[in-house]
């Protein structure tokens, strides 16, 4: 489930991972190339041309209608929960406002595989006017809430979007006022909004985020994530630790402090939250040389254990971490010489964590690739420009487990 991770371009892909199987082969085409939506806006048939590794096969490819001002500045953002999938950019100049868009994967209809189900920002067009910025900062949540975060007039302020089971719905624009930040995370029917080393939490009741005065948390961290469950921090003071919380239903109950796995640590570099699974990255001193770990957590008998761990690249450490409540994950930069690309971890049979596929791609050319968010559901990378996702799943029919 995405859960909200804010990556702005100093990467150059997106990745999604998923909760999805494989298809038999004789349902899977020659090709794995399903969809291009292009600056046509419209939904066109790709060219037979895409890469594909072991299972994993592409199945989307989507571009940005409106990206002014280039890289420098601008935001990438992607979500995925069931058969929904996110994507929206925030450009760095206008005038025109960012792309939010949903697709969804059907295998019921005429056309089976990815459409597109809603252009958000052209819904919320028809009800207020929309800066080329507002939405700074983007996630989808398990409930199909979908929120866009930006700043105006120096407030916090979302624009807030549900699918009803038919049509996705504009909720309205609601201000924060006392809230100027757009770091978030969004989980289920929760919004968690941090300013200035307060951590409020917000629970959407009709079309309005109502405050739960009683959740309020007071922490020196910067990193968190939530799956409306449980909400997952990286605490840098006093000590450097996971602060792992859980949902009562009007307060955040702290039910662990995870350590780093060595010492002296330097800080966290990353994490991922969802059902009984935390992905987080470390950094620590080792000697004199600084060394970089991805680990994996598991909630068992109400208790967080380490289950997995694998060291990073030693020239540049990962920076994006997404895990899926099925038993997989994602990482870049996972014993990668060179952080030429990103790594699947998963589940096997025997119930243990193991590396999966990596895909390694050179840093040149125009496939390079790169990770800069993690989601769930399939994942995504593409050439070196920001208008461009490109969609991964297991097999060409995404099937939800």
């Amino acid at each position: 489930m995405w859960k909200g991770f804010r990556a702005m371009w100093s990467f150059v892909a997106w990745f999604m991972l998923g909760r999805v199987r494989s298809q038999s082969a004789q349902n899977s085409p020659d090709t794995s190339c399903m969809l291009q939506f292009s600056a046509a806006r419209h939904i066109e048939a790709a060219e037979p041309d895409c890469l594909s590794s072991n299972d994993w096969t592409e199945q989307l490819r989507v571009t940005a209608l409106n990206f002014s001002g280039g890289i420098s500045g601008a935001g990438v953002f992607t979500g995925a929960e069931d058969d929904v999938s996110l994507m929206a950019w925030s450009p760095s100049a206008g005038p025109a406002p960012g792309d939010v868009l949903v697709f969804n994967s059907s295998m019921c209809s005429d056309s089976p595989g990815w459409q597109l189900q809603a252009n958000l920002t052209e819904i919320a067009s028809q009800n207020v006017a929309l800066p080329f910025d507002w939405a700074r900062n983007t996630a989808l949540s398990s409930e199909k809430i979908v929120v866009a975060l930006s700043l105006v007039n120096d407030t916090s302020t979302t624009h807030t979007f549900k699918y009803d089971g038919a049509s996705w719905a504009f909720l309205g624009r609601q201000s924060f006022p006392g809230i100027r930040s757009t770091t978030m995370a969004l989980g289920g029917d929760l919004l968690v909004l941090l300013s200035f080393g307060t951590f409020q939490t917000f629970q959407l009741q009709g079309s309005m985020w109502s405050l739960v005065p009683t959740a309020e948390l007071q922490l020196d961290a910067l990193r968190f994530a939530t799956d409306g469950r449980t909400l997952t921090l990286e605490e840098r003071n006093p000590v450097v630790q996971l602060s792992v919380y859980q949902w009562t239903g009007n307060s955040w109950s702290s039910v662990a402090n995870i350590s780093p796995p060595a010492s002296p640590p330097v800080g966290g570099l990353g994490l991922d939250v969802d059902g009984d699974y935390i992905i987080a990255g470390w950094t620590f001193l080792a000697g004199t040389a600084v060394d970089y770990v991805t680990v994996i957590y598991e909630e068992q008998g109400g208790q967080w254990s380490e289950v997995f761990r694998i060291s990073n690249d030693l020239v540049q450490p990962p920076t994006t971490f997404g895990i899926s409540s099925s038993g997989k994950a994602v990482v870049n930069c996972a014993g990668a010489v060179g952080c030429a690309g990103v790594t699947v971890f998963e589940v096997t049979s025997n119930g243990t964590w193991a590396e999966g596929q990596s895909f390694n791609e050179s840093s040149e050319g125009p496939n390079a690739v790169s990770l800069a968010s993690a989601a769930i559901l399939g994942f995504s990378w593409g050439p070196p420009s920001p208008r461009r996702f490109r969609v991964w799943g297991l097999g060409f029919r995404a099937h939800i487990i």
